[in-house]
């Protein structure tokens, strides 16, 4: 297989992924773009995923690999729950992680394998998790309850 069919058996999989993260994001901090230093969550094209990778690099960790300080400082400035915002960076290591996993797959003559599926399918039970176990996961599926619900649920003011 080409680089280019191998983008588009992930393709389908990573734009899945992105919707599940950024419905994610959205439920535990419906302010991380106005709170926290969010990156841009794309899925790129076939020849962007190591600059999506550097830019989420960039955005996550220091040089030394530890977590960037505009995310450590923007957790202590936030409003909201330090929890929420955890989540929210969980979140987009998660993305982080995919982007890798498909630059991967598309240098390699491989299929996506399980374990990438399974990140992908992980990231509504990851949410749940950080919510108090409330945040309707079904067979995968994130359900958003009534705001009111996910407010009291991930400590959202």
């Amino acid at each position: 297989m080409t680089p280019e069919e191998r983008f588009n058996v992930i393709r389908p999989v990573l734009v899945d992924a992105r919707h599940k993260i950024t419905t994610a994001i959205e439920v535990v901090h419906p302010a991380a773009a106005e709170c926290l230093p969010m990156p841009e969550l794309v899925v790129p094209d076939v020849d962007g995923f190591a600059a999506a990778s550097r830019a989420l690099n960039a955005n996550l960790f220091t040089a030394n690999g530890g977590r960037a300080a505009a995310w450590v400082n923007a957790r202590s400035a936030c409003a909201h729950d330090p929890k929420a915002a955890m989540a929210v960076y969980e979140l987009c290591y998660s993305w982080y992680q995919l982007i890798n996993a498909g630059r991967s797959r598309i240098g390699v003559d491989a299929r996506l394998d399980q374990p990438h599926r399974s990140a992908v399918g992980d990231a509504p039970g990851r949410i749940a998790q950080l919510c108090g176990g409330s945040a309707g996961v079904e067979q995968g599926e994130l359900r958003l309850p009534p705001i009111e619900e996910r407010k009291s649920a991930c400590l959202i003011n």
